[in-house]
């Protein structure tokens, strides 16, 4: 969708990623465009796709959300995080 708001949910709970997707999938303005259980993926996911807003949990296995807030500042600046 053109202009909309491209999002990544980063949660370890499978359960909170699903309902968050569904609820935001109900708003035309937003386009979840991926969803991660642990940090390390979303950094890595990040050379590929570039959204406007992450939601990031704190505490995940493999890489916290502290952990990978640092790397997302330092490479991708202008990306929007909302720490869960």
């Amino acid at each position: 969708m053109e202009n909309s708001i491209k999002v990544i949910i980063c949660d370890d709970h499978s359960l909170f990623r699903q309902g968050v997707k569904t609820w935001l999938e109900t708003k035309d303005n937003i386009d979840v465009v991926g969803e991660m259980e642990d940090g390390l993926k979303l950094v890595k996911y990040l050379k590929h796709v570039q959204p406007d807003v992450i939601l990031l949990d704190i505490n995940m296995p493999v890489m916290d959300g502290s952990a990978a807030l640092v790397e997302i500042k330092k490479h991708y600046p202008n990306i929007k995080v909302i720490m869960l």
